[in-house]
């Protein structure tokens, strides 16, 4: 089982690419599954994030410690994700992962709640196969974004700047597959698809 990740800032295009990558693998006769681990979404983080938000106006110092708290559920929901993985899906080609470990790393370290608690819990997550760091230009992500009905705390430019800064740090350090999505999503799908290609199992 070859395990595939698509990571990236929101307004990429990353799970669009993702998509068709999947239908791609499917019509080709491939066994493959997609994942989007919905960390934010765990019963514990929802519980952190409703304390959080009741003491943030009361106390900055409490609010700092709930988000390092939040943070580490999440490392330890996404190894629990990654555990499911090596059970459910050994038999299959290809796991399509949207958004992974590096993402929880990028974002720990944009909002200063990064530590050594959360790097060794991703460290023992499943090392993708490939990265493919879904990319675009500040002003096309900003646009994507404004078109959405609801604009995130972490969608502020100087934010994006950061993370942008911080994901391409990665990409270089960990020779991840960069790719541009400036233009048609079909351009990038077939980037995504010719970096495939070149595996010997696809």
């Amino acid at each position: 089982m070859k395990l595939i990740a698509f990571v990236g800032m929101d307004g990429v295009g990353k799970t669009s690419i993702l998509n068709s990558i999947y239908s791609i693998l499917v019509e080709r006769g491939k066994k493959v599954a997609k994942i989007k681990p919905e960390s934010g979404d765990t019963e514990i983080a929802k519980v952190l994030r409703m304390i959080r938000d009741t003491y943030s106006q009361k106390d900055k110092q409490q609010q700092r410690e709930l988000n390092q708290k939040i943070a580490e559920a999440l490392a330890l929901d996404l190894l629990k994700t990654s555990e499911k993985i090596k059970e459910a899906y050994s038999s299959f080609d290809y796991v399509l992962i949207d958004r992974w470990t590096m993402c929880q790393e990028v974002y720990d370290k944009t909002w200063f709640v990064w530590n050594d608690f959360i790097n060794e819990c991703l460290a023992l997550c499943y090392k993708p196969d490939i990265v493919f760091l879904i990319s675009a230009e500040m002003d096309i992500v900003q646009r994507r974004l404004s078109s959405r009905p609801v604009v995130k705390e972490t969608e502020n430019i100087f934010s994006l700047k950061r993370v942008n800064r911080l994901y391409h740090n990665l990409a270089k350090e960990n020779g991840w597959e960069v790719i541009e999505n400036n233009k048609t999503l079909d351009d990038a799908v077939s980037k995504v698809y010719q970096k495939l290609l070149e595996e010997p199992s696809v």
